[in-house]
């Protein structure tokens, strides 16, 4: 089976060092309409059509290599609409309590710890040493930055963003579309699609930031 990584950066460089330390991928290329080469960590590079003509869902699995939220999300859709299906990539240090979900296109990091009961969603990232609590729920398309923690029974919906070192207490809700930026430490729920800083956290501005990264490109090219 081959597994595609959709974005030839900088996290697809580390994806693939996961794939290869795992030993269940003896094939990996990339996916990336912008990519300045087609060769990255020795593996071919393909704009999306490419990659359609030469590969079968049937013959690949794959998960999102892009960091900005907003191109995860449309990364996944597209790929999912064209017949692929997300794999799982797990790091070796990784934690995962046996009855834990975690949902197909998701990346579980070095020393990520996942606890009893907990789901993660599809097309999640939980980046080194996240740690997901007991019974939390993780939505789809979202990104635990390092050394995360999210306590137990907490929620957080669909294309979130939780910035590096941030602190979820347990039992709260965040809402989708929201970004709880480095370092916040956040006691109560956080509506839908607003930004949230500081400890303890407050909504900063006038809501959502448009792009956690910034600048950034269109997916197709």
């Amino acid at each position: 089976m081959i597994l595609a990584l959709y974005g030839a950066g900088a996290m697809g460089r580390e994806f693939k060092q996961i794939a290869d330390e795992s030993g269940a991928w003896p094939e990996v290329v990339f996916i990336d309409d912008h990519a300045k080469t087609d060769n990255l960590v020795g593996c071919p590079v393909y704009g999306f059509q490419t990659f359609r003509a030469r590969f079968t869902p049937a013959e690949v699995r794959f998960v999102v290599s892009i960091g900005e939220p907003k191109f995860r999300r449309e990364a996944f859709d597209r790929m999912t609409r064209a017949g692929y299906r997300g794999a799982v990539l797990v790091h070796s240090s990784a934690r995962i309590s046996p009855d834990a979900e975690v949902g197909k296109g998701s990346a579980v990091c070095h020393d990520v710890h996942i606890g009893s009961l907990a789901r993660i969603g599809q097309n999640c990232y939980l980046s080194r040493g996240a740690t997901v609590g007991h019974d939390a729920v993780v939505g789809d398309h979202t990104r635990l930055g390092v050394n995360v923690f999210v306590g137990g029974h907490t929620m957080i919906g669909e294309n979130a963003f939780i910035g590096a070192v941030a602190l979820l207490r347990d039992r709260i809700h965040i809402g989708s579309g929201s970004v709880v930026a480095l370092g916040a430490a956040v006691f109560q729920d956080v509506p839908d699609s607003v930004t949230v800083i500081g400890n303890p956290a407050r909504i900063s501005g006038d809501g959502v930031q448009s792009a956690v990264y910034a600048p950034s490109k269109a997916l197709e090219a």
